[in-house]
C-alpha cells in the first residue's frame, strides 16, 4: 500500500510524467529529491514541497535526509513572494493615493483660479481706465464711474495660467448689476492670465457709467466665482459726498455678512459660532447688543423651554453686548455662541429646517438700528 501511495502522489504532481519503479530496487529517494529540487528552482515551491512529501514514503529514504530542511526553504521563499506580492500591491495603492491627491489639489488650485486672494481693494475709473481714486482709498457716490475691484494674490501653479473669473456685484438693495452682455447668473467675466507666486494683482474691468449716477451711498456686495466657486466676497462702501448735519448725526449701522461655524465647542457646549461682520455709526460709546433670533423655516419662533437663551417674549435667542469706540466703527468679526442644546424644538422631530435672523439694538436709544441679516440651518432632533 505505501508503494501505491507513493506512486499516486507523483502521477498527481507531474501529471502524466513516467516515472520508473522496479519495486524496492528503484533509485526512489535520489530521484524523488531531484525532482523537488528542480521544482525549486523554477520557483513552483507548492509542487516542490508535494514532492518532498512524497520522497518522505521512499523505501530507500537515508535516516539523515535533508527533506525537512527543502521544505522549509519552500515555505520561506512562498512567504518571501507573498510579502513581495503584498508589498508590491502596498506601494501600487499609495502611488495611486499620491497621485488622486495631486490630481485633487490640481482641481482645487483650479477651482480656486490657480491663486489664494489675499485681499480685494476698491477703485474708481474712467471710461479710459483713468485711476479717478486708487484702490482702497475712500469712494463718495459723487465721483463714482467706474467701480473696479482690485485683487491680490498668491499664484499656487508653477506657471502662468488663463483663468476665466466671474463676478457679481450687487446694489444696497440686494439687487445684482446685469446689462445684455452680461453671463448669465453673473454681472460680468474676463479672461486673465494668472501668475505664479506671491504678490501678484490683477485689476478686474470695472462697471458703471461715463456719465456718473449708478452708485447711490451704500454698501455694494462684490463676488468673485471661478468654475462656479465662490472664491471671495468683500464690500464696497461708497459715501455720500455731502453729508447734511441730520445725517451726520443720525444711529445707522450695515451687517455685510453673517457666516456659521458648526459643531465648535465653547465651555464644554457643543454649538454654532456666528460671525457678524458690520459697520455702525454714530453710536459711540452706546451700550449695543448684536442679537440672533431663531426660527423655524416657516417664521414661527422657536420657543425657549428653560430661560436660558430668550428675549423678552420667551423665544430662543442668543446675543453678545459690544460698545462701539468711535462714531465710524466697523466690525469685522464679532461673535455670538450658541449651543444646539437650547435651539429648542419641542413640536417637531427628525432634520428640522430653521433659520436665524441676526439684527443689532441701541440700549441708549431703544431701537434696533441698521439691516437684519438672515441664515439658514438645520437641525436634527
Amino acid at each position: 500500500m505505501l508503494r501505491y501511495r507513493f506512486l499516486l502522489i507523483l502521477l498527481f504532481v507531474f501529471s502524466g510524467s513516467f516515472i520508473n519503479l522496479k519495486g524496492q530496487d528503484c533509485d526512489c529517494y535520489s530521484s524523488t529529491r531531484a525532482q523537488g529540487v528542480k521544482l525549486m528552482q523554477q520557483k513552483k515551491y507548492a509542487k516542490a514541497i508535494a514532492v518532498f512529501n512524497a520522497a518522505e514514503d521512499c523505501p530507500d529514504k537515508p535516516a539523515n535526509n535533508d527533506l525537512a530542511q527543502k521544505r522549509a526553504e519552500c515555505e520561506k521563499a512562498i512567504k518571501a513572494a507573498e510579502d513581495s506580492k503584498r508589498q508590491a500591491e502596498e506601494d501600487e495603492y499609495w502611488r495611486r493615493r499620491v497621485e488622486e491627491i495631486q490630481q485633487r489639489k490640481k482641481d482645487e488650485s483650479a477651482d480656486k483660479g490657480y491663486m489664494d486672494i489675499e485681499y480685494v481693494h476698491f477703485g474708481n475709473e474712467s471710461k479710459n481706465r483713468d485711476v479717478l481714486t486708487w484702490y482702497g482709498g475712500t469712494l463718495y457716490d459723487e465721483e463714482m464711474r467706474y467701480l473696479v475691484p482690485k485683487i491680490g494674490y498668491t499664484g499656487l501653479a508653477n506657471e502662468s495660467k488663463a483663468v476665466t473669473l466671474h463676478w457679481k456685484i450687487f446694489r444696497p438693495d440686494g439687487t445684482m448689476f446685469r446689462n445684455d452682455q452680461s453671463p448669465a447668473g453673473y454681472t460680468s467675466s474676463y479672461t486673465y492670465t494668472i501668475l505664479p507666486g506671491s504678490g501678484n494683482t490683477v485689476t478686474l474691468l470695472g462697471w458703471g457709467s461715463e456719465t456718473g449716477g449708478l452708485y447711490k451711498p451704500g454698501f455694494y456686495k462684490f463676488e468673485l466665482y471661478c468654475n462656479g466657486h465662490l472664491l471671495r466676497t468683500e464690500y464696497a462702501d461708497i459715501k455720500a459726498k455731502n453729508t447734511t448735519a441730520t445725517n451726520s448725526t443720525s444711529k445707522t449701522a450695515t451687517i455685510k455678512e453673517v457666516t456659521v461655524d458648526h459643531n465648535v465647542y465653547q465651555d464644554g457646549n457643543k454649538g454654532m459660532k456666528i460671525h457678524v461682520k458690520f459697520e455702525i455709526l454714530n453710536c459711540k460709546d452706546d451700550a449695543c447688543r448684536a442679537i440672533a433670533y431663531f426660527y423655524y423655516a416657516n417664521g414661527t419662533a422657536i420657543k425657549d423651554t428653560n430661560g436660558q437663551y430668550k428675549d423678552a417674549s420667551g423665544n430662543v435667542s442668543a446675543g453678545v453686548d459690544f460698545k462701539p469706540g468711535y462714531d465710524d466703527t466697523v466690525y469685522s468679526d464679532l461673535i455670538i455662541f450658541m449651543p444646539y442644546s437650547e435651539i429648542h424644538s419641542t413640536t417637531r422631530t427628525g432634520k428640522v429646517e430653521m433659520y436665524f435672523d441676526t439684527k443689532l439694538y441701541d440700549f441708549t436709544s431703544k431701537e434696533f438700528i441698521g439691516n437684519n441679516y438672515k441664515v439658514n440651518f438645520n437641525m436634527t432632533y
